[in-house]
């Protein structure tokens, strides 16, 4: 087999030898990021051997000390492993940190063509003390006589880079290796976030209402009770599946204290900045609102049925994912690795149950946002052709943020509404609070009227045992004041209580002797009534045609 480059490849290794050696380095640099570079630290190596390449993602260094015994049979490494091991430790200040832990530099020593009768045991000798040392060296030898690859990693050494590149270059037709033209590649615009910024302001915003004009005390510092939460449109499932769906849309405006907010808008800012200069203000609105969405769903659906979940980490982890894909948009190196190990640790991260001020971080969110996002990626991808700067369709994507703009301005129309309800959830009678019994109800009528004057079921309790007193006219009162607000404690009370109110209103109102009237008070709750309590109504001949 013959391994002849045509002249514009040549450039890549001018003047090398026609062997699989050189063939190979090529190939690694063409395909596999590979560069014909060292650090003047490892100038030991270059010595050594016949071509030196190096692969640097950014974070850790690879070194690769080529011998091409093709060339010259008589030719072995001869470094010692302590040398080997000191230029590595000489190279570790060209490698960065992950989570404060100093990436490691890997030397392979590979001796290309017919194997050494000692090869392998004096390779063998170039290892790691441990998988923690800080210099990882490796003996490889490579037979394209016999297609055979060895290493001394182990186990695993089959699988160990490049191992499976070098085995499918075997059993490959021979390519010559072109040297591509340069083409556009992934570029974030350092531009200012304009769109980032003004989503971040836009929950700073509401979260000044949630705070100014919250209903009762806060909980804790600058954090809105729930009955703010609900008013607002936190994300109640009792509420959602009753037909307010826009609280899928209000929710992940909504955070539950300054700091749920803060962390929100600094991970908002990393991962919207990025993803904003990527490709542009429109993707990042379409990904953002299906984001939030997703996490609002999986929310709803996973979360126990007493939980109001609030906040944009749903769509922040959208944004996150969306970059995990995109990032294979980049060339292998700094620019790919940093973006994969930023966004796959603030996934990872979010997943787990940890505590803040404001309760337990709502996973199921993450998770959604996180689906969306991935959705959103692939689509992105596939969209974005190789030759361009950025993906095609932005129209559809700032139809989608459009979109989602306008659907959450709609969520924010039923506040006031929601806002008096949440008034009236503030001035019920806590649970913990509330008797419990008809009998208990009864003798702490009055106290607790004095107490919660717009809750309805001490008025009806107290307007039953004035009606069996013969006090009819206070009886009607207090019954017609725990029904004047129905319509919004309707929803927050048994529903049935306001037909027990009604039926009691009707009775009241005819025993005082205005039959027509009472006739017409009952006409809403004939139909409903049963047993004792439609015997009561009978009774008085309240639901006769």
């Amino acid at each position: 087999m013959t391994y002849a480059e045509t002249e514009p490849v040549q450039t890549i290794l001018p003047d090398a030898p026609d062997t699989f050696c050189t063939y190979l380095a090529r190939q690694l640099i063409a395909k596999e990021g590979y560069t014909r570079y060292a650090v003047a630290e490892g100038a030991p190596l270059a010595e050594n051997c016949d071509i030196l390449l190096s692969h640097s993602d950014g974070y850790t260094l690879r070194l690769l000390c080529l011998i091409d015994r093709e060339a010259h049979p008589e030719r072995s490494f001869r470094l010692t492993p302590d040398a080997v091991d000191d230029v590595g430790k000489a190279c570790l200040p060209h490698t960065g940190r992950i989570y404060f832990n100093k990436m490691p530099v890997a030397i392979m020593v590979m001796e290309v063509g017919p194997e050494a009768p000692d090869a392998r045991q004096r390779l063998a000798s170039y290892r790691a003390a441990s998988i923690f040392s800080k210099v990882q060296p490796s003996g490889w030898i490579v037979d394209p006589g016999t297609k055979t690859v060895w290493n001394n990693a182990g186990l695993f050494g089959r699988w160990a880079p490049p191992a499976g590149f070098i085995r499918k270059l075997f059993t490959s037709p021979y390519e010559p290796v072109v040297i591509p033209q340069a083409r556009p590649v992934a570029h974030i615009d350092p531009s200012f976030p304009y769109l980032t910024t003004a989503i971040i302001a836009l929950l700073c915003v509401i979260f000044a209402g949630e705070v100014l004009f919250g209903i009762g005390p806060w909980t804790g510092f600058l954090e809105p009770s729930i009955a703010t939460l609900l008013a607002f449109g936190g994300i109640y499932r009792p509420l959602v599946m009753q037909g307010e769906w826009f609280r899928l849309l209000s929710g992940p405006l909504l955070h539950a204290d300054l700091m749920h907010l803060a962390l929100n808008c600094v991970a908002l800012f990393i991962a919207g900045r990025l993803l904003e200069g990527l490709v542009g203000r429109a993707w990042l609105a379409a990904c953002f609102v299906i984001g939030a969405i997703s996490g609002a769903l999986f929310s709803l659906a996973f979360n126990p049925e007493t939980l109001i979940s609030v906040g944009a980490s749903g769509a922040v982890m959208g944004l996150f994912a969306t970059l995990l894909i995109l990032a294979f948009r980049f060339p292998k190196g700094p620019d790919r690795t940093a973006l994969l190990l930023n966004s796959v640790y603030v996934l990872v991260a979010s997943l787990a149950p940890v505590s803040t001020s404001g309760g337990k971080i709502d996973v199921a969110a993450h998770m959604g946002g996180a689906v969306g996002g991935l959705i959103m990626g692939g689509i992105i991808f596939a969209v974005w052709r190789r030759d361009d700067l950025r993906p095609r369709f932005s129209g559809i994507a700032a139809a989608i943020g459009l979109i989602g703009l306008a659907a959450a301005a709609y969520a924010f129309t039923p506040l006031p509404q929601n806002y008096r309800s949440g008034m009236m959830i503030a001035s019920l009678i806590p649970d913990d609070q509330a008797p419990k019994n008809g009998a208990e109800w009864r003798a702490q009528s009055k106290d607790l009227i004095a107490k919660f004057p717009r809750d309805p079921r001490p008025r009806y309790f107290h307007a039953i045992a004035l009606f069996e007193a013969k006090q009819v006219a206070a009886a009607e009162q207090e019954l017609r004041t725990g029904l004047a607000d129905v319509d919004i404690w309707r929803k927050l009370i048994n529903p049935e209580f306001a037909q027990h109110m009604q039926v009691a209103l009707a009775v009241t109102v005819a025993a005082g002797g205005r039959q027509a009237e009472g006739r017409e008070a009952a006409a809403p709750v004939c139909g409903w009534a049963k047993g004792s309590t439609r015997a009561w109504l009978d009774e008085h001949k309240l639901c006769e045609k």
